[in-house]
């Protein structure tokens, strides 16, 4: 078992620095968004977010949760620690988050964008709104799930060793 742990955990990590880049990457292009009159290079910003969501966001946000759930089933100490419970339970935050708060609306600004009716600005500036809020809540889910992994916290029980400090 020791080597599908080592593995698990090169898995979860690999795929936490993707997540991490295309959270970065998504948050960098929105930083640099041209204005929504200039329909041409909006929808060059729109199919960009929407590429990161699905070809970089989305699948290591799924490797990530299903690795992690994985090393919970392969590491004995982990199916009683509440940390890597709560752990699991902000993964599938992110995972949702990134689902339904970054590629849902970046598919639905490029649907917007790319069809025939004339462009919605009003519903433009509520999606990119939406997608902001959902960077920074993933972000500070996947910061969260960082410090939990490292500070290893005893959820719910009282001390780990009587008489110590």
């Amino acid at each position: 078992m020791p080597d599908m742990k080592r593995t698990l955990k090169l898995v979860r990590t690999l795929a936490a620095m993707a997540m991490g880049g295309g959270i970065c990457a998504s948050i960098a292009l929105l930083l640099r968004a041209p204005p929504m009159d200039d329909v041409a290079a909006y929808l060059a910003l729109r199919a960009s977010l929407a590429s990161i969501a699905r070809m970089v966001l989305l699948p290591a946000t799924a490797l990530t949760l299903v690795s992690g759930l994985l090393s919970i089933a392969v590491h004995r100490p982990f199916h009683n620690a509440g940390w890597a419970w709560f752990k699991a339970l902000t993964g599938v935050l992110v995972f949702e988050g990134t689902l339904g708060g970054i590629d849902s609306p970046a598919q639905r600004a490029l649907a917007s964008v790319t069809s025939k009716a004339p462009v919605d600005h009003a519903a433009l500036a509520e999606l990119l709104r939406h997608e902001w809020g959902a960077l920074w809540i993933i972000l500070c889910l996947c910061v969260a799930n960082v410090v939990l992994g490292i500070w290893r916290p005893k959820f719910g029980r009282g001390r780990a060793v009587e008489g110590r400090g």
